[in-house]
Parts: C-alpha cells; structure tokens; sequence
C-alpha cells in the first residue's frame, strides 16, 4: 500500500518564494511494504505453531487453518467439560468411599440390606476404640492411687518424748525421708497392718496421709509365724483396705507398689508361689504356718521399700514387703478376725511338714517317680499332733484334702489354715501304692 506524500514548504528569501515538492524515495517505499511483509508471515508462523498446533484435530483439540472460529471454540468448550468432569468424578467418589467405610450396611432398593463388614478391614475403628481404652484405663488408675493413699498410713519414731521440746522449729515436721515403714487400715475403729518389725516397748505416731494427722499408737501385736504386725490408734471412720481373693491373683496381673516416700511404682506379677530355694531343706514345707511369697518384676532391695504396700488395679490389698519378699495377705487372713476381737492369735495345728511332688523332680523310688502330684510327708509328724494321731506315717503321700486334689494351685498349708478348726478334715493317702482315707480334727494352737 503506497503512502501519501508529504508536503515541505522552504522559505527561500532568494528565491520568488515557490514552494518545492519532496518525495520519499521508491527504495523507502519499498522497503516498509517489505517489512509488513514479513511481519504478516511471522504472525501466521506463530499463530499456527502455538496458538493452533499442526498436530490433528481428532487428538489435540484444535483447528488447521481456515477453520471456522465456531468450531475452534465449541471444542475448546469440550476440552473445559471433560477436565470438569474428572474433577466431579474425583469428588464424588472420595464422598461415596467415606459414606460406605463409616457404616458397616446400606440399603439397596430391591436388594435388601447389605453388610459391609466382610468386605472392608476395621483396623481404624479398632485403633480408635484401643485409644479411648487407655485414656479411660490412665484416668482410672489415677483415681485409684487417690483411694488407695487413704488407706496407706506411714509410721514415724515420737518426737514428743523428753527433750524434744528442745527442737528447732524445722526439727519439729514429720518428714518422709524419717519414715519407719507404712501400715495399711484394716478397720474404720484404727486397726492397722504393718510388716515391719516394731518393738512394742518403742512409741511411735502413725501419719494419715490424705490429711496428715497425727494419730498416738496405743497397742502393737506381733504375729512372728506371718511376720505382719498389728497396730491399733484411736481414730474413727478411718477408709478401710479390701483384702484379695487369693485365687483371684494370676502370673502377669498388674499391681500397685507404694513405698515409704509416697511414691508409686507400676510393676507385674511373675510367681504366686515364690519360694527362694538355696539349699534342698529349704523345698519343705508345713501344714502350719505359710512360707511362700510373690515375685514380681521389680527389685525391691531398697531401703525405700521395707514395708512398702502392695495393691492390685482392682483396689484390693495384695502383700506388704519385708526383707525384699512380698508376704501375701493369705499369710494373715485366717486370724484377722481375731485380732479385731482382741482375741488371742492361734492358727490351726495338724503337725505336718511335707514335701511338694512338683517341686521335687529327680526321685528315683518307685512310690514316687510315676507321681505328678501330691505331698509327701516328710518325717514323722509331730508327736501328739492332730495327724500323728490319726496314723500318718513318714513317707505317705496325700493326694487329696477334702476331696480336692492337691496340685500347683491347690496348696495343702492353704487348705488347712483356711478351714474351720470345728470342722474334720478328710485325707486321702497313698501308702504302699494303696489309697486310704483318713480322718482327723484339727486343732488351734
């Protein structure tokens, strides 16, 4: 396209003033058509190497040259609706997925109810469920260790004694590293129980820990057969200790120790009837006091632990600790009620001393190496005892008390203390490889 010609006037004072006419030069000219030239090719280069790729229609979605416009945008709009619809598709089965797994049915019209459950895992629900567990296990036993502290007492030597009113003021408190042991509550009236060895000509205070009150002692009985000893304060309404069922204990259950410093430690049950054999006297046993005691997995032979207190998560009063060994409740349960009577303390006599068939592997006499229970006694019984009476000899074996036969779990010193003394007692012996009954009363001493 030829532009129009521009127009200068020159004033020229020599000349008559005409006006002189320039043009651009035909080379100018052309050399602007030149450059639209190449400028319109560059501009069609790139519109179809970018904007419309060469590539075919049916694949990429866009145009060759010379197509209509309506047609480049209708496709550019179904490119649009099929990425919308991935991203519907996407959404809308995440939401479907979360319905199915968060319900274990649903229901089809005219298939009826389905069950999910054999089709997906419940390994979620299941951590879930274990997590509430341990949150509400956690806060339980915090709630326990409160209660059990009210029936735990620690015992301290009297500072009212003379001289003490010479004390400095700081001198005067009652401290927990001046603590001689701890004591649980048997009765609401100030009946307690303590495994360590106190001299009953000493006077001590005892300390409630939930209100730090200073109770006077006024009464110590010594049980030496059990090791136990019983206090008695003046005190009223006082939170009373449950005492466990023996056969409600089992190896792994989970227990509660609480030692002088008011410290709590979590610790686990490895044996019931522990027994430390370190020479082959110390396998015999008697019918008349207890010398087995619970292991557990944790050392006790700190000083922090004599007379430390042993409770089980149920709440209920398991042992006390004495010299490293937990003595268990059973030890003492027989004559409770006679100590909250003030009566005198007997336990039941039947003068055996025996030898457990379990414990004892290796016999080579025929009248015991096919056994796999039982006891056998070992000596004579004691002269004038209940079972001397009776004709037991050395060497038979019993294998049943009261009809029960006696293995691991049925313990014949058990069986005897805790029977009514009233009451006969039925043995069942094999002497000679022949059984026999034989029957006695036992009596209290």
């Amino acid at each position: 396209m030829e532009k129009p010609s521009k127009k200068i006037s020159i004033a020229n004072d020599l000349d008559s003033g005409d006006n002189l006419e320039i043009k651009k030069l035909k080379r100018s000219e052309d050399n602007a058509e030149e450059r639209m030239k190449i400028d319109k090719e560059v501009e069609d280069f790139y519109q179809e190497t970018i904007i419309s790729p060469p590539a075919s229609p049916l694949l990429t979605g866009g145009t060759r040259r010379g197509e209509p416009a309506f047609s480049r945008e209708s496709k550019r709009f179904g490119f649009g609706y099929f990425i919308l619809f991935v991203l519907l598709s996407l959404i809308f089965g995440a939401i479907g997925a979360i319905f199915i797994l968060t319900r274990q049915s649903i229901y089809l019209p005219f298939a009826g109810e389905i069950s999910l459950q054999k089709y997906f895992p419940t390994r979620e629900v299941n951590l879930t469920t274990e997590k509430k567990v341990t949150v509400t296990q956690d806060v339980r036993i915090a709630e326990l260790i409160k209660n059990i502290k009210s029936q735990v007492v620690r015992l301290f030597e009297s500072k009212s004694q003379a001289g003490s009113k010479n004390l400095n003021f700081l001198d005067q408190i009652y401290t927990p590293n001046q603590s001689k042991g701890l004591a649980v509550v048997l009765s609401n009236d100030g009946w307690l129980l303590t495994s360590n060895s106190l001299d009953p000509k000493t006077t001590f205070s005892v300390i409630i820990n939930s209100e730090n009150k200073i109770f006077p002692l006024e009464k110590i009985i010594q049980d030496i057969p059990s090791g136990f000893a019983f206090l008695k304060i003046k005190a009223d309404n006082l939170p009373v200790a449950k005492l466990v069922n023996r056969d409600d204990l089992a190896v792994g259950q989970q227990i509660l120790i609480f030692d002088q410093q008011n410290n709590v430690y979590l610790g686990q049950i490895r044996r019931i009837n522990y027994r430390l054999v370190k020479k082959n006297e110390d396998l015999i046993r008697s019918t008349d006091y207890f010398s087995d005691f619970l292991l557990v997995d944790r050392d006790l032979s700190a000083d922090y632990f004599s007379g430390a207190t042993v409770f089980g998560l149920d709440g209920s009063l398991i042992g006390l600790v004495s010299q490293n060994k937990i003595i268990p409740v059973w030890h003492f349960q027989d004559i409770l009620p006679k100590v909250l009577q003030g009566k005198k303390i007997v336990r039941n006599y039947l003068g055996i001393d025996y030898l457990r068939i379990e414990e004892a592997p290796g016999l080579i006499s025929e009248r015991f190496r096919d056994l796999e229970n039982g006891a056998i006694v070992y000596g004579n019984p004691l002269k004038g005892s209940p079972s001397d009476l009776a004709g037991i000899k050395n060497g038979d074996v019993i294998i049943k008390a009261d009809g029960l036969p006696l293995t691991y779990s049925q313990d014949l010193t058990y069986l005897v203390q805790n029977k009514k003394s009233s009451d006969p007692l039925e043995l069942v012996i094999l002497r000679d490889g022949k059984e026999q009954s034989i029957t006695t009363s036992l009596v209290q001493k």
